[in-house]
């Protein structure tokens, strides 16, 4: 709950589910908020190496997918989010990624 300006009480509210298996995510959100002022920052999982904290203010729904497959030193990883509040927007992304051997290699114990 946050006060604005004029004296006023403003409320949000943020319901979430997450499904996730070994190389797929799938996460649904329900946001409503009165105003901007009482925004709700969501953390959403993101391609390696990347941090998605997102605002959400309003009333929607916001959504994505993340696969990740890897195999030998590859791995490839793509997302789609998609959210529908006063319009309808959506982004996605594709990230390659090769190691040489096992990165966590160097981090055992001898």
């Amino acid at each position: 709950m946050r006060w604005h300006r004029a004296a006023r009480a403003e409320w949000g509210l943020l319901g979430s589910v997450r499904f996730k298996t070994r190389w797929l995510t799938l996460h649904l959100s329900r946001f409503r908020t009165d105003s901007y002022w009482t925004r709700i920052y969501e953390y959403e999982v993101s391609l390696p190496g990347a941090v998605s904290i997102r605002p959400l203010y309003g009333t929607g729904w916001r959504g994505y997918a993340l696969v990740e497959i890897a195999y030998g030193g590859w791995r490839l990883s793509s997302r789609y989010r998609i959210q529908r509040d006063q319009r309808l927007r959506h982004y996605g992304g594709v990230q390659i990624d090769w190691s040489r051997g096992h990165i966590d290699k160097r981090y055992r114990r001898r």
